[in-house]
């Protein structure tokens, strides 16, 4: 009788290891397609350092799309904040599993005389609008004529996870040049949008 039980234990611990593996297997199997969809995607980024996150800027061919190919490290808790006239928003993520991912900010008029900014790193994304005519003209003659500072343009940067300072992924600022007069003094011409991200604390 105890052998019989013993047995049918021993069976019982083969079956949950098998299901346990046949698991990890499977999410070792999304991990590579994910990671094989991102190389067609946007190029392979080269990890030498897996406790950094790592950011590489990718050319979209629009003026106003901007997106990074992005390393994060495991058990990384990362907050992202994006600011644009006058108002701005942040979130917070964290993972236990290193992430492989590509991040994305776009602007542009969805609607007549609405500017809408779209956001999208580490998991979370967020939308937010803007009524205002001449921000909307501004953006549709003078897209190419804006002050672009993108980090990772020329090649990959790293950041520490736990760097104590907040790092700017993007700043787009007005150009004296082009601020037309009517532009509400709301828009501020040396910050019209920044998207930072940092540890939680380090980011306002």
């Amino acid at each position: 009788m105890m052998r019989n039980a013993i047995d049918l234990a021993l069976v019982v611990v083969i079956l949950i290891g098998g299901v346990l593996a046949f698991r990890a297997g499977g999410e070792r199997m999304g991990l590579a397609a994910h990671h094989a969809r991102l190389v067609d995607a946007a190029g392979e980024l080269a990890v030498d350092d897996p406790t950094l996150i790592y950011l590489k800027a990718l050319d979209t061919g629009e003026p106003l799309h901007f997106a990074w190919r992005v390393h994060l490290p495991p058990k990384t808790t990362l907050a992202v904040r994006s600011q644009m006239a006058g108002g701005s928003s942040t979130s917070t993520s964290s993972h236990s599993d290193p992430q492989e991912l590509i991040a994305r900010v776009r602007l542009r008029e969805e609607a007549p005389n609405q500017v809408r900014v779209y956001t999208k790193f580490a998991g979370g994304s967020g939308t937010s609008g803007y009524d205002s005519p001449e921000l909307a003209r501004l953006l549709r003659e003078h897209a190419h004529e804006l002050k672009i500072e993108q980090i990772g343009r020329s090649e990959a940067v790293t950041i520490t996870p736990d760097a104590t300072k907040p790092t700017v992924l993007l700043r787009i600022s007005i150009p004296d040049a082009i601020r037309p007069p009517d532009l509400p003094q709301w828009i501020s011409s040396g910050n019209l949008l920044e998207l930072s991200i940092g540890a939680p604390g380090t980011v306002p």
